[in-house]
């Protein structure tokens, strides 16, 4: 896990990104999602969470969680 500060540059950069509709943060396991979905609640932009090794296996059909915390596939969040 980061220190606060990284996050908060973190969270900064992704409300200043201004061509990027969706990001998909990959975290080294799903322990971490948790975390991550409360540090990021309030950055505006559309997020979704997964774990590094799922997303290699699934790409496109990775089961994502939303900063809700409810999931969907990476492609249908795409769309």
């Amino acid at each position: 896990m980061k220190s606060l500060k990284q996050y908060e540059r973190i969270r900064t950069a992704l409300e200043a990104e201004r061509q990027i509709e969706c990001v998909l943060y990959l975290t080294s396991g799903m322990e971490v999602l948790v975390h991550l979905v409360h540090e990021f609640q309030s950055v505006r932009k559309r997020l979704a969470f997964a774990g590094a090794a799922t997303f290699e296996r699934h790409l496109l059909d990775t089961v994502v969680t939303g900063r809700d915390g409810t999931t969907a596939r990476f492609w249908d969040v795409l769309q």
